[in-house]
């Protein structure tokens, strides 16, 4: 039985049709964080350092909202990258058992 959902499937129960609440979240306080960063190290380090160092700070002041964009990035077969690998680290951290159910033979002779 094949299921052929929509390309809208999910998009009603999220906000702008892409994001949920704690993505939107994350977006906004890492933009938030990049800018007080932007802040900071332009007024410290103003008329101080050589212009293209100033440009590398920025540019590390910037790697919060970066990340949290790729992050919320859609990837194919699920909802985001941020979704994807949430899944990969519950996969390698949880334990695995492999229950024995076979038939067990004693090495002993009798």
């Amino acid at each position: 039985m094949k299921f052929y959902n929509p390309d809208n499937f999910k998009q009603g129960s999220l906000i702008l049709g892409r994001f949920k609440a704690r993505e939107l979240v994350y977006l906004l306080v890492s933009m938030i964080v990049s800018v007080i960063l932007i802040i900071v190290i332009g007024q410290a380090l103003i008329g101080l350092v050589n212009p293209m160092i100033l440009m590398l700070f920025v540019i590390i002041a910037l790697l919060p909202v970066g990340l949290a964009f790729f992050f919320t990035t859609a990837k194919t077969g699920y909802h985001n990258a941020l979704y994807y690998f949430k899944i990969k680290m519950r996969f390698k951290k949880t334990q695995r058992k492999y229950m024995w159910e076979g038939i067990q033979y004693d090495d002993e002779e009798e």
